[in-house]
């Protein structure tokens, strides 16, 4: 939510910015991509930081993970796409096709199952 505020008052101050520098026929034209793309932005960096925090991202990078900076750098460069299109049992795991750390699972695996666990167990907030 943080990173959407930001967006939102960059967003603002450049609209400001065009108020004040270009006239009003132009501003208006320009009014409606800029907050159209101030929303964007923000929608798409909350639901990539909600993936590398709790999702299947997560879930596949933790998986067979021994170091935390093997996990940063796996966040950084795999994609939902590629897990998808993966048999392995980080891939499985990830997906949800199984729900235990296996034998080639590293250290962060057991903390990761454990989260998932308690997430499922969880009572549904909209009920």
């Amino acid at each position: 939510m943080i990173i959407v505020a930001v967006v939102a008052a960059a967003g603002y101050a450049s609209y400001r910015r065009l108020i004040r520098d270009v006239e009003f026929s132009r501003q208006a034209t320009l009014a409606v991509p800029i907050i159209a793309l101030v929303v964007v932005i923000g929608f798409g960096a909350v639901i990539g930081i909600q993936e590398r925090s709790t999702g299947m991202l997560r879930d596949y990078c933790e998986y067979g993970a021994v170091s935390r900076a093997e996990v940063t750098g796996c966040l950084d460069h795999v994609t939902d796409a590629q897990i998808t299109g993966l048999q392995t049992d980080a891939a499985r795991f990830a997906r949800g096709d199984v729900d235990t750390c296996l034998a080639d699972a590293g250290p962060y695996c057991a903390n990761r199952a454990a989260s998932r666990q308690a997430a499922q167990d969880a009572p549904d907030p909209n009920q």
